[in-house]
């Protein structure tokens, strides 16, 4: 497997834009963790999935969501962005 390297070179804006979103992943990762170990101590099961897996089917409400258009929108809705594409479903 190849792997390749890169370095950025971003000017100010930029470096605050890119630590910023960075900031939001951890948070976003914590919060994630969060909720898998309250679900974890509250019944004692954990919700595996491979990577495979495209879509999350909520065990709660049943909501179907693709992983990455809601990963994207979660990311979205915390920056306090809207999604620009069409291809976005609600």
């Amino acid at each position: 497997m190849r792997t390749f390297e890169y370095r950025l070179y971003p000017h100010t804006a930029q470096a605050r834009l890119l630590l910023a979103c960075l900031i939001e992943s951890r948070h976003l990762y914590n919060a994630m963790l969060e909720t898998v170990k309250a679900q974890y101590e509250q019944d004692g099961t954990l919700i595996q999935k491979s990577l495979s897996v495209r879509t999350h089917i909520c065990t709660s409400c049943d909501l179907i969501a693709d992983r990455d258009v809601n990963a994207a929108q979660n990311i979205l809705f915390k920056a306090g962005s809207q999604p620009s594409g069409a291809n976005v479903s609600q």
